[in-house]
């Protein structure tokens, strides 16, 4: 998540921040006195320009009053420099804030302003705006086709800045889809022109930042750092500040990444000093020290620093990183065995997750809630979120997921089964024992028919708690049975070791020996350990998929061929990452060296070739 953040905040300086904005250096009290004092509408213009991007980071309320202000008195004065600015303002604001149609009319305004202005990159500014406004909508294809469009006209205008700019945007979202060969490429390109053009610029700390954030994916460590610290060289050199504190974050990030959270620190702390010295929140950087703290094993420290990210994350409403600081908390207060607090703060994470519509992390934290109100014996609470994780399950085809719920619901239905058992036989020997009773003491015949009448009304008792009894027994059957076709790529040993443990259960509900079950359901649902009878009962249902590869003379690997079965049976990137414990960048990463072996054209979907490889010789 903090990787994922981190390329998040690069990419919006790249599509948006063009400009080299002042109130980067001044300080946001000088802007707005000097305003007061301003009476050209021009001059008013601009200090509302510099003050809008001033506050575009930590305060959106008051970005869309300067944005506004910029539109006001540049129309009251027919200023139409001032139009393109405010309307340049607008377009980056509702982006931001995920109003995509009121963003393509601003960058309509904005087209429109510009061309009346007579300026030759009109089309470019706008093609660029609309790509961002697709790339924050997740349609990758069509921002890279804009950023194209506006790729050709800022070459034809010798416009090197721009076009290192756009090149590096391309690059960002193969990035974000996981395909670092051609994002290395672009950023390579981008690299290239800087670098024979000797400019030490922003737009270079930004490339050579890029360039690191690939190989950090890759986890060639080295080279992530070697580009990390070029970058940081030139932002010290340049007196570009706020490009500093982003670098000092990064690499703060890759040695956590690499466990060295004593280093980090070092980094991290550097980098909210930075923010602290120019008005940034340091919600983000608290949260993270907060984490390398309880790694170390300062865990006073860590708390305090949390809370504190909480309390600035919570005014911000910064739900990605607020989530993060809600889940160290509750990892804090699960180690030092505060459970309560534990449980509080993972219920909160559930809450801030389902507003960035997480499902997978949704479904950890849902395991997390049940096993702390095991522990805190809160069992309702455990069967209410137990029910919730079988809501997501039709949405999550992941195979140790469902297991995980159907183990769940398997305890929970066998514990209650065998007690209702146990009670019907008791009711059934107490019932034998009053029936000798009244044989003894009825002798007579009136008594012969109270007995009589006592002996119907038993038998029918008797057939009951039996009818009764045959179906809970019939269910208890069924359960077991759900649960060993759920479970039926685990080794029979770890069956076998599940259903000694409930049968013990059966005898003596324990709470720690219920606990103790819950963990080693956990350590039986990797689908890496039953990987080998995953593998051959997917050869026995597709024997001609393997029959096929041979006649190509294509040469798998054992990670191709499962790739190839997860492919097949239609799991999305999302699920195959879950399932194979990895991120999503590497899973693409995979099925692009997996087209290549095939040779595959880009027309040609994966899928699909993939499935007919199932049916046809």
């Amino acid at each position: 998540m903090v990787l994922k953040n981190m390329k998040n905040y690069i990419f919006t300086l790249l599509c948006l921040f063009s400009i080299n904005s002042s109130a980067q250096i001044h300080k946001i009290d000088s802007l707005e006195n000097v305003l007061k004092y301003q009476q050209l509408d021009s001059l008013r213009v601009g200090t509302n320009y510099e003050l809008f991007w001033h506050y575009f980071k930590s305060d959106l309320n008051k970005a869309e009053f300067y944005a506004n202000k910029i539109i006001e008195l540049s129309e009251e004065s027919n200023y139409l420099t001032g139009m393109a600015m405010g309307y340049d303002c607008k377009t980056s604001l509702e982006i931001n804030q995920a109003k995509y149609q009121q963003a393509i009319k601003s960058a309509n305004s904005l087209k429109t302003i510009n061309i009346q202005l007579k300026h030759q990159n009109a089309n470019a500014i706008y093609q660029n705006k609309v790509a961002c406004i697709y790339y924050y909508k997740a349609d990758y294809d069509s921002a890279i086709y804009s950023w194209n469009k506006a790729l050709v006209d800022y070459i034809r205008l010798g416009d090197i800045d721009k076009t290192v700019q756009i090149q590096s945007n391309i690059g960002s979202v193969l990035i974000s889809q996981g395909n670092y060969e051609e994002a290395l490429l672009y950023f390579k390109k981008a690299q290239e022109i800087l670098e024979n053009e000797n400019q030490d610029s922003s737009t270079l700390v930004k490339v050579y930042n890029n360039i690191g954030i690939v190989f950090h994916d890759l986890e060639n460590f080295e080279k992530a750092n070697d580009y990390y610290n070029r970058a940081l060289k030139i932002a010290r050199q340049s007196s570009l500040v706020l490009d500093e504190e982003m670098l000092l974050f990064n690499i703060g990030n890759l040695l956590v990444t690499q466990t060295k959270y004593q280093d980090a620190i070092a980094f991290y702390e550097k980098s909210k000093e930075i923010r602290l010295a120019n008005g940034i929140p340091v919600g983000e950087s608290l949260s993270v020290l907060g984490n390398c703290y309880f790694y170390i094993g300062e865990y006073a420290l860590a708390e305090e620093l949390l809370l504190k990210s909480v309390n600035s994350l919570l005014s911000l409403k910064d739900e990605s990183y607020l989530n993060e600081s809600y889940l160290f908390l509750a990892k804090l207060y699960k180690q030092i065995n505060e459970y309560d607090k534990a449980l509080h703060y993972t219920l909160k994470s559930v809450n801030s997750l389902h507003e960035i519509e997480n499902n997978h992390r949704v479904i950890n934290s849902y395991a997390e809630i049940i096993e702390l109100s095991f522990i805190l014996e809160k069992h309702e609470m455990a069967q209410d979120y137990t029910s919730k994780l079988r809501l997501l399950k039709d949405s999550i085809y992941n195979e140790d997921v469902i297991t995980k719920i159907y183990e769940i619901e398997l305890k929970y239905e066998l514990v209650k089964n065998e007690k209702e058992i146990a009670i019907l036989h008791s009711e059934k020997e107490i019932a034998a024992k009053n029936k000798q009773l009244l044989l003894l003491l009825f002798i007579s015949s009136i008594i012969f028919l109270v007995i009589i009448v006592y002996i119907f009304v038993y038998r029918n008792r008797t057939l009951t708690a039996k009818r009764k009894v045959l179906e809970l027994e019939s269910k208890h059957s069924k359960l077991i049975l759900q649960h060993k076709t759920l479970m039926l790529s685990k080794k029979s040993q770890e069956i076998g070791e599940l259903v000694k443990k409930l049968n013990i259960l059966k005898t003596d509900p324990d709470e720690k020996k219920v606990t103790d079950l819950l963990l080693d359901m956990k350590t039986n649902a990797i689908i890496e350990k039953n990987w080998i009878d995953y593998v051959d009962l997917f050869e026995n249902l597709n024997p001609i998929f393997y029959q096929n590869i041979q006649k190509m003379s294509v040469k798998l690997t054992a990670s191709d061929k499962r790739l190839c079965a997860f492919i097949c049976q239609g799991l999305t990137i999302k699920q195959i990452s879950t399932a194979l414990k990895n991120n999503t960048h590497s899973v693409e990463n995979a099925r692009s060296r997996l087209r290549k072996k095939f040779n595959l054209d880009p027309s040609q979907n994966l899928s699909q070739f993939l499935k007919v490889l199932c049916v046809n010789t």
